[in-house]
């Protein structure tokens, strides 16, 4: 298995590898390999110096993090910036190999991380609303994806996003030659940003020769198929002094649509209908014309109504979803438009993603050359473009917040809704419409990403063992966002107040039979007419200089006191320009969107020290001790310091304790201090009696049914309900849209880390348990000061006084109410969502590992039948509390999940793998547990009924074959039970698709060809 079979994990204490599914011991490389098994250790114990280490087992161990100029076998591991012969982190460390990367069959880094319990799933392919253009980004603890570093070779990454995500689609998946993670803060070490961690993408930078991979995919269901091909060549010239290494790949994924599987056929509904709807609530009918008519439809009592569908025969049906059934509907009902939630709605599971479709291209070139023996000058360029195609729903007009009117005068209107409109106290009033275009096919995003990083740089040594390191980098990113299929308001409001409703050749503007939304679909022409594209384009810039020294200093009694110095500086801009149609507010389906653009810098320096105190006595066979001072001034929010302190205590071979404390922060990124007004989305979930999701204005809601419903009724109306809807007033969606901006005073997050481990190994070097090693750390991260939005779920509750205590005396002039807002029928709409520092999050947890090796010999078989590896590795989540505001309540979600992405928090996450190899076969099984969650609706109302979600278990096969040394295969099946994703909350098909397998059992087959 060698080198590619491994994944390196550094715990407390010791090096675990993690090899085809399993976790490989290294601790005790010495042990000779069972017959049978691949030839060779994996690397050396951690507790030698590499001049120990078998041959070929020192680029499994160190990689590239080799100074240029370092003595031979001193390491860099991620965490640290000094180098040692026998180095073992201060803080967990999680080492991914390629290997095990290629045994996934992704197409994308982050689907290998996210199986692993550290990280929880955030953005991905099944990411549609809101849009992220198909990016991928990682979540460390479930702390944000901005709150953790992502690094590509030890250096800063050009960002993707303008808060300063990093989207990992970028990275080449075979040329990575390993994924190393820190949990923690490490700020004193890299800077802002690495707030719960760092990932470090770690390139293969000693390659020679010529190597091709394929791989192809495809669902059980014939469908969502992947292909993966690179090339990647490696030459070294000039005697050897200079090394040339290239690199270019193509990998594609196809769409899979929510209506493609049985699960999520019904899952979004959207309240729009493709023979129009009106509503006015602010002037409704008479309830004597509205019963007068509905009677001779054949319903004497149809009840109060404000919101009226249109048939295709021109009669009307009760729309508004109710209480009561949904009345006289003559419409079809087909796989787009059901009758749900008494309610006639757009089934829009039948065009949004599941899997977001994606082509990627990747370039890469590495050079360096040795100037000298002790200096070594290095460039290297990184390029990725990429395009991800997002489908929505179809062309809506009249969505929530962007009202479109009717004037009576439209000779569209069909009698039976002018006799209403001419029953209203204003009837000369104009009303509002809802309507749904079907013919041009759905709303689409189509992003085209263009990524580039150029690095330049030197490195050597210089006497005393003393290395540095010198570079600078550029990086630039650009994102096309292309919507397609949108509507222009204001060509719509022209057809529906033209004299003959475009059907007159007088009419100021014109198409084929008129633009008659009343019952019927509009024509192919007068579609054409006012659908629009618009394209709007986002730029990013990123410049680092940084200069790093580290080495010995002095020899002390327990052993060489090493340092580390540097210092860097660092400039982001953007700019963000939206289409004209977007800044005038005239694209259907979105608010005004302006330009933005904005910039900071950053002057740092560092330090770090290794002390070695005491070596060799009793219980203590070496005690070192680890810190670090930052301190960074930014031009924005000044001067901010971060620290660390770190223990590493070796009592004896069996037996390593480590732990210690650090000071992290994380500065505002730039959309957060400069982001130009913008609309989002969020999810307040549907009103019940029972919990205090959704419009608390709604009738359903618990706050109308309580105590206090009478002061909850005057808030409603003080806000906008009319008063001729509010006894009766339900809220059709479950999702409201809010309009943010970016604050340029926003605060530095803080965060304090605190960690304690121990490393168990087997004191024998033979035997069964020879290769036996087992890790348990806790984990404490507390940040306060948290970056956020105030969001619509947070703010709608509490501007109700759902805590008791914040809005009593239920004031429309309260702090939370000051942001909501409602239009002229009492939705929530355009409501002001602002960017704060909020409140605080704090996460506690104990990590596990597990890792144990084994020739059957051992166990009274034949030592040529082979060898088995068993691993474990689970994570624990004791706590993970959120602060949504100020001097609110810490409440506890471990172990609940509201079925929003990235909100799925087992108390419970696990990785189990089992290998056996034989000679040049492998085969092997990763068991993946997510344990049971309630919905997160008990932790704010612990009454709630809501269900919650059992445990899941997924289970994956592969096997490689060598077939020779150039070729080797690989097949595997992810999900191999074809597990479906659980039901989150009472909507049916609700799930977290990042969290849980929406795809079902997949197959792939791979060839690794060497030359």
């Amino acid at each position: 298995m060698g080198e590619r079979g491994a994944v390196k994990l550094l715990a407390f204490g010791g090096t675990l590898f993690l090899g085809f599914g399993g976790l490989q011991n290294v601790a005790s490389a010495q042990v000779p390999v069972a017959p049978g098994s691949p030839a060779g250790p994996l690397a050396a114990s951690p507790d030698r110096s590499a001049s120990q280490v078998p041959p070929g087992a020192t680029a499994a161990l160190t990689g590239d993090s080799v100074p240029a100029g370092a003595p031979a076998g001193e390491i860099v591991v991620t965490g640290s910036r000094i180098a040692r012969r026998d180095y073992v982190a201060s803080s967990p460390i999680l080492t991914v190999s390629q290997a095990t990367i290629a045994q996934t069959g992704a197409v994308t880094l982050e689907a290998t991380l996210n199986q692993l319990p550290q990280f929880t799933p955030s953005t991905g392919p099944a990411s549609t609303f809101p849009n992220h253009g198909g990016q991928a980004n990682i979540n460390l603890r479930g702390l944000g994806t901005n709150r953790a570093l992502v690094l590509f070779d030890g250096r800063r990454v050009q960002p993707s996003n303008p808060d300063g995500t990093i989207d990992v689609n970028i990275f080449p998946t075979a040329l990575i030659d390993n994924v190393e993670t820190i949990t923690g803060g490490a700020s004193s070490t890299y800077g802002s940003d690495a707030m719960a961690g760092v990932v470090n993408f770690k390139p293969r930078h000693q390659f020679t020769g010529l190597q091709l991979d394929g791989q192809v995919g495809i669902t059980g269901r014939g469908d969502g198929g992947s292909r993966d091909l690179s090339l990647l060549a490696g030459q070294k010239l000039a005697d050897g002094r200079l090394h040339v290494i290239g690199y270019f790949g193509y990998s594609a994924r196809d769409q899979i649509l929510q209506g493609d599987r049985s699960f999520s056929r019904i899952r979004l509904l959207s309240p729009y209908v493709p023979t129009g709807a009106v509503a006015s609530a602010s002037n409704p009918p008479s309830q004597a014309a509205i019963n007068m008519l509905f009677a001779r439809y054949g319903y004497p009592s149809p009840g109060p109504i404000t919101n009226f569908g249109v048939n295709p025969d021109g009669t009307l049906f009760k729309e508004a979803p109710t209480t009561s059934p949904v009345i006289n509907y003559r419409g079809p009902l087909d796989a787009l438009i059901l009758n749900a939630n008494n309610a006639i709605v757009e089934n829009a599971s039948a065009t949004y993603s599941l899997q977001i479709p994606l082509k990627r291209y990747t370039g890469y070139g590495h050079i360096d050359y040795d100037l000298t023996n002790a200096i070594q000058l290095y460039a290297e360029a990184l390029y990725t473009h990429y395009t991800a195609d997002t489908t929505l729903t179809d062309t809506s007009l009249g969505a929530t917040g962007q009202a479109i009117t009717v004037p009576v005068t439209n000779p569209f209107i069909p009698a039976d809704l002018r006799t209403l409109l001419a029953s209203r106290s204003n009837p000369a009033a104009p009303f509002n419409l809802t309507y749904l275009i079907t013919g041009a096919g759905p709303q689409l995003y189509d992003d085209s990403w263009s990524v580039y990083q150029l690095t330049g740089g030197a490195r050597g040594r210089l006497g005393g063992g003393i290395t540095w390191d010198i570079y600078a980098s550029y990086g630039h990113t650009r994102n096309t966002d292309v919507r397609l299929n949108g509507a222009s308001i204001s060509e719509v409001e022209a057809f529906l107040n033209a004299p003959g409703g475009g059907a007159a050749a007088s009419d100021p503007v014109h198409c084929a039979g008129g633009f008659n939304p009343f019952g019927q679909q509009i024509s192919a022409d007068c579609t054409a007419q006012v659908l629009r594209t618009a394209t709007s384009t986002m730029t990013l810039q990123q410049t680092v200089v940084e200069g790093n020294l580290q080495g010995p200093v002095v020899d002390l009694p327990g052993g060489s006191l090493r340092f580390a110095a540097g210092a860097d500086y660092r400039r982001e801009s953007y700019g963000y320009r939206p289409d004209l149609l977007l800044q005038q507010g005239d694209l259907s389906g979105s608010q005004v969107v302006l330009p933005a653009s904005g910039s900071y810098d950053v002057k740092e320096i560092y330090g770090e020290l290794l002390i070695p105190l005491v070596h060799d006595l009793p219980l203590v066979r070496q005690f070192d001790v680890n810190l670090g001072y930052r301190y960074s001034g930014y031009d924005t929010v000044g001067g901010v310091s971060t620290y660390k302190a770190n223990f590493d205590w070796s009592l004896l071979k069996m037996l390593r304790l480590r732990g210690g404390y650090s000071r992290a922060v994380r500065a505002p990124g730039l959309s957060e201090l400069y982001a130009a007004t913008n609309v989002i989305s969020f999810s307040i979930g549907t009103a019940s009696a029972t919990t205090a999701a959704g419009d608390p204005c709604d009738v359903r809601s618990s706050f109308r049914k309580g105590g206090n419903a009478t002061q909850v009724a005057a808030l409603c109306a003080a806000q906008g309900v009319p008063a001729g809807t509010l006894a009766a007033f339900t809220s059709a969606s479950p999702t409201a849209f809010g309009i943010n901006t970016g604050n340029p005073n926003l605060e530095p997050e803080r965060a304090d880390t605190y960690s304690i481990g121990a490393v168990l190994r087997s004191p024998t070097r033979s035997g069964l348990f020879s290769r036996l090693q087992a890790s348990i750390d806790y984990f404490s991260v507390d940040i306060d000061r948290a970056i956020g939005q105030l969001s619509l779920a947070t703010s709608l509750p509490l501007c109700f006084n759902a805590d008791g205590s914040s809005n009593p005396t239920y004031s429309p002039d309260n702090f939370y109410c000051q942001y909501i807002q409602r239009d002229v029928n009492g939705i929530v709409s355009n409501a002001l969502v602002p960017t704060l520092n909020l409140g605080s999050y704090k996460t506690t947890g104990v990590d596990l590992q597990l890792d144990w090796a084994f020739g059957l010999g051992a166990i009274g078989l034949n030592d040529h039948m082979g060898s088995l590896t068993l691993s474990f590795v689970g994570t624990y989540t004791d706590e993970l509390l959120i602060q949504s505001y100020a001097g609110g309540p810490k409440l506890n979600y471990a172990g609940s999940t509201s079925g929003v992405t990235g909100n799925v928090t087992p108390r419970w996450r696990t990785l189990t793998s089992v290998t056996y190899t034989l000679g040049r076969f492998g085969i092997g099984m990763r068991w993946r547990r997510l344990s049971a969650l309630f919905d997160t609706s008990r932790v704010t109302s612990p009454s709630s009924t809501v269900a919650g979600v059992p445990a899941v278990n997924y289970f994956d096969l592969d096997a490689r074959i060598r077939a020779s040394a150039r070729y080797e295969f690989r097949l595997g099946i992810n999900n191999l039970t074809d597990k479906k994703p659980p039901q989150i909350g009472t909507s049916i098909g609700n799930s977290d698709y990042n969290s849980y397998d929406p795809l079902g059992r997949r197959f792939y087959v791979a060839v690794h060809a060497n030359f």
